[in-house]
């Protein structure tokens, strides 16, 4: 009984070496001992297949070790198997020995554990009876000058237009009064009624009452008569009207001159020399005005109906001025505040965005969108591609090429006059096809390729091919470039033969003008392509037997 019950135990210790052999982890360290912040590389290796999730863990640090660099995962395919490798740089300044703690990884649904390992760190020895000592080196100039800062300085450049604009739309408009709208006869009737009504006389301001009607008789003269009899004394200005009258053709009789000059000085003597007035004679003088004005009126001739057509079609030619000058200013704001969003839009968000934003951009949609799972022609090839191929019965192929063919499915996703196209062909060739170990020749698939692209409009083809294999089958790659429209086009083919059965894939995109790898959308759709397809090879035929 005593010896089953160790046997029993034995087996259970064994067990957890017998699951850890099913699913391999293996750990290693590129050297177990280093001097105080030298690097350790930790590799950690997973044997997988392509439909297992292995997550590698972040760690910032592995016990007392520091991680200084987490390198991404490398990927070694073996036939239907994968080997992913993970390292990790790390480090420690303490001298001592230390272990690196067990790292856990997500295997699916399970966690497998690496190894625990051992490192030791050294101190750096120094001998200070050997190495010399010198003393501190003087500075060295430096020519380094800091690269001005253009951003800021388009921001700066963005905000003056800007406050000129808010400045232009938040400003005062001086619009013309009903009285600035007046000709002059009509606007001197107007400004003595609101005298009348202004209440000066009852409160007997004088001097601000005989001030306004001065004023009135001065300006009115001054814009059908004189020109400057805002500025001339009482007595220039009844020099002065004499002569302007008689140069005009017309007179004004003797009573109004002297009615005139008599308003003017009374006018005078209570403005400057302190003389008061009084009500009755206050309502006289603005009455004395009034017929004035109205004798000159009468005395001059009226303006000619051209002159009135003139005068009218100034107006309206300034009115329709003003108004589309209002609407080009309105225009020109939001043309400059669109143009302030955009330059700022692409100040923070950079060129290459806001175009494709703007003008769009097919190669980084399908980079961006959803990828779709499909498998074509027999025997299957599968692709994980931006859009399903659809299926076309006219791809361009030489005659040759189709009676060489027994059967052919043909598929496609755009054509040559887009950013990004593809074709997909699976098809048998008549006979037995090829033996066991033998290729194409190279001729039987360049040519045809080649040939189908000149047919399409291709020039300065380059075209390079070597060995390629996928899933145990082996075929050959095609690679190089083209000019198709004015624009140049990069490829990308892969012809597969097993017996046969034969499986061609051809991706071609505009090539990327940007010199960032991570938005050459087009390579890296390409890639992405490339790496997932997946080959199926042909079902050997089962002959029945003859009873």
């Amino acid at each position: 009984m005593r010896r089953l019950l160790s046997l029993y135990l034995l087996l259970l210790a064994a067990m957890p070496a017998i699951a850890q052999s099913t699913k391999i982890v293996t750990t290693k360290i590129d050297r177990d001992s280093i001097m105080m912040g030298e690097e350790i590389k930790v590799q950690v290796t997973v044997e997988a297949t392509p439909q297992d999730l292995v997550v590698f863990p972040i760690q910032q640090a592995m016990g007392a070790l520091e991680v200084i660099e987490d390198y991404p995962v490398d990927t070694i395919r073996k036939n239907d198997k994968l080997q992913l490798f993970k390292q990790y740089g790390i480090t420690q300044f303490d001298s001592g020995n230390y272990y690196i703690p067990r790292l856990k990884i997500i295997f699916n649904s399970k966690e497998l554990f690496t190894d625990s390992l051992l490192v030791k760190v050294r101190e750096v020895q120094t001998d200070t009876t050997v190495q010399k000592m010198f003393p501190i080196k003087a500075d060295i100039d430096n020519d380094y000058e800091r690269p001005f800062n253009y951003y800021a300085l388009l921001i700066l450049l963005l905000w003056i237009p800007l406050g000129i604009l808010f400045w232009w739309l938040s400003r005062k408009r001086t619009r013309k009064t009903y009285e600035q709208t007046l000709p002059a006869y009509e606007w001197t009737k107007y400004r003595l009624e609101n005298l009348a009504e202004s209440g000066l006389a009852e409160d007997r301001e004088w001097k601000e009452y005989y001030t306004e009607l001065t004023y009135v008789v001065r300006r009115y003269i001054d814009t059908k008569v004189y020109g400057q009899a805002l500025e001339s004394t009482t007595d220039q200005l009844i020099e002065n009207i004499e002569s302007e009258t008689a140069a005009k053709g017309v007179s004004i009789t003797d009573k109004t001159k002297d009615r005139l000059q008599v308003l003017l000085k009374k006018a005078d003597l209570i403005k400057f020399a302190g003389m008061t007035g009084d009500g009755i004679s206050a309502k006289e003088d603005r009455q004395t005005a009034n017929d004035i004005i109205y004798n000159i009126h009468q005395v001059l001739p009226p303006p000619s109906e051209e002159e009135l057509l003139q005068d009218v079609k100034y107006r309206k030619s300034q009115d329709r001025k003003r108004k589309v000058r209002k609407v080009l200013m309105y225009i020109a704001g939001v043309i400059l505040g669109l143009a302030i969003a955009v330059a700022a839009w692409i100040v923070f968000v950079g060129y290459e965005n806001v175009k494709d934003q703007i003008l769009g951009n097919q190669l980084r949609e399908y980079y961006e969108g959803t990828r779709y799972i499909s498998s074509y022609g027999v025997p299957e090839v599968t692709l994980t591609t931006p859009e399903i191929l659809e299926r076309r019965e006219n791809l361009p192929m030489s005659a040759q090429f189709k009676q060489a063919t027994t059967s052919l499915d043909g598929f496609a996703l755009n054509s040559m006059d887009d950013d990004l196209f593809m074709t997909l062909i699976t098809f048998q060739i008549k006979g037995e096809g090829l033996k066991e170990g033998e290729q194409l020749p190279k001729e039987v698939i360049t040519e045809p390729i080649y040939k189908s692209f000149e047919d399409q409009g291709a020039t300065n083809i380059l075209m390079l091919d070597e060995p390629a294999e996928r899933n145990g089958i082996k075929g050959l790659k095609l690679e190089g470039t083209f000019d198709y429209d004015g624009k140049q086009y990069e490829y990308e083919g892969y012809l597969f033969a097993n017996g046969a059965s034969i499986q061609q894939v051809i991706i071609g995109h505009v090539k990327d003008e940007t010199a960032e790898t991570d938005k050459q959308y087009g390579r890296l759709l390409q890639e992405q392509i490339i790496a997932s397809m997946q080959l199926k090879q042909p079902q050997p035929e089962v002959k029945e037997k003859a009873e």
